[in-house]
C-alpha cells in the first residue's frame, strides 16, 4: 500500500506552489541540459545512498523507484541532447554535490529525514525547470523531453515516504509520536500535529511501528 499522496500535501502547506510551477524564467539549452543531468545525477546517487544507509523498507523502496525512474530520465535526456547538438557534461552541479555530501554525512538516525527533505527540494526543482522549458525550450528535442518528464514529478510525490505534515512528527528509523488526528503513512497509525506556537504539548507516549 502507498503513502499519502505529498505533492497534493505539499501544494497545500506551500511547498510547490502555483507560482513556483509557472515561472518562465528564460533558460537556455546548455543551462537547461546541464541541470537536467545533474538533477538525475543528484537523485540517483542520493537514492543509492539511501539503500546503503537507511534502515526503513520504505524508504529504500522509494529510493529504488528514484534510482529506476532517473537512470531511465537520464538515457533520454542524452538522447534528447544529442539530438539538438547540445553537450552533455557527466557531473553534477556544486550544489547537487554539496547536498549529496552532506546527505552522507548524516548520522543513520537522521538520514531518512534529510533524504526525504533531499528529494522533495529535488523534484521541486526539476519540476520547476521542466515546466519553464517545456513552455520556453529553444531546442524541439529537449522541449518535449522536458514536457515528457514534467508529469513524472508529481507522480514521484505520490510514493514518497513521509510529507512535510508528517515531519512535524519527526518521522525516522527510531519511530515518532502519535496523536489521535492524523494517520501514519506506514503503519496508519495516528500522528501528531504540532502544537500552536507558544504552548506545550505531553507527549502520548504512544509510537509509530516505523
Amino acid at each position: 500500500m502507498y503513502f499519502v499522496k505529498v505533492l497534493l500535501a505539499a501544494i497545500a502547506i506551500g511547498l510547490i506552489s502555483p507560482g513556483a510551477m509557472a515561472q518562465t524564467a528564460t533558460t537556455s539549452p546548455q543551462e537547461f541540459v546541464k541541470a537536467a543531468a545533474s538533477s538525475d545525477m543528484f537523485e540517483i546517487q542520493s537514492s543509492e545512498l539511501a539503500l546503503r544507509k537507511s534502515k526503513t523498507s520504505r524508504v529504500k523502496e522509494f529510493a529504488r523507484m528514484m534510482i529506476k525512474d532517473h537512470t531511465n530520465s537520464s538515457k533520454r535526456l542524452i538522447a534528447a541532447a544529442k539530438k539538438d547538438d547540445v553537450a552533455v557534461a557527466p557531473e553534477m552541479t556544486s550544489k547537487h554535490a554539496a547536498q549529496l555530501e552532506a546527505l552522507s554525512n548524516d548520522s543513520r538516525g537522521a538520514f531518512d529525514n534529510a533524504y526525504v527533505d533531499a528529494q522533495v527540494a529535488a523534484h521541486q526543482e526539476a519540476l520547476t525547470l521542466m515546466t519553464s522549458y517545456a513552455e520556453n525550450g529553444q531546442e524541439k528535442h529537449l522541449a518535449a523531453h522536458a514536457k515528457k518528464t514534467a508529469p513524472a514529478h508529481p507522480a514521484a510525490f505520490q510514493t514518497c515516504p513521509a510529507t512535510e505534515q508528517e515531519r512535524f512528527s519527526g518521522l525516522s528509523g527510531s519511530g515518532h509520536d502519535v496523536g489521535s488526528s492524523r494517520r501514519c503513512g506506514v503503519c496508519a497509525n495516528p500522528l501528531a500535529l504540532p502544537p500552536p506556537p507558544g504552548t506545550l504539548q505531553p507527549s502520548s507516549g504512544r509510537r509509530c511501528r516505523l
